[in-house]
């Protein structure tokens, strides 16, 4: 079972760099 997680802030850049580092390491990250 993979872990989950939300990531919620304002900068997109932010976001889409942390969702890509966690993704790499099985991590299913919804963003918002």
């Amino acid at each position: 079972m993979s872990e989950r997680v939300l990531l919620i802030d304002d900068e997109k850049e932010f976001l889409e760099v942390m969702s890509e580092r966690m993704q790499t390491r099985d991590i299913d990250v919804t963003t918002a």
